[in-house]
């Protein structure tokens, strides 16, 4: 059964959840909520899986499932981090 329940978000752009809905949603310290944006304004909030799936593929292990949002910067970021190493340690 779907309720509505109504959140606060801080200044700071926390969401606050009471004790007693987080208890009856099971959600736990530390927990990572997915955001979901929806049509017409909505907004979807729903527990991370806590843990990757992981199967082999050819003796690697591979995490499977679903990026959530956007990791073209991150990825960008990590390329460049690992070029300053490289030219840190190449160039004395």
């Amino acid at each position: 059964m779907l309720q509505d329940i109504a959140v606060q978000v801080d200044d700071e752009g926390h969401i606050l959840i009471s004790p007693e809905i987080r208890r009856r949603l099971h959600l736990t310290a530390g927990m990572t909520l997915v955001v979901e944006e929806g049509g017409q304004g909505e907004v979807r909030l729903s527990p991370q899986a806590e843990e990757p799936i992981l199967v082999e593929e050819d003796g690697i292990l591979v995490a499977t499932g679903e990026l959530v949002g956007d990791v073209t910067d991150i990825v960008q970021q990590e390329r460049e981090k690992r070029i300053r190493t490289f030219l840190d340690q190449a160039i004395p």
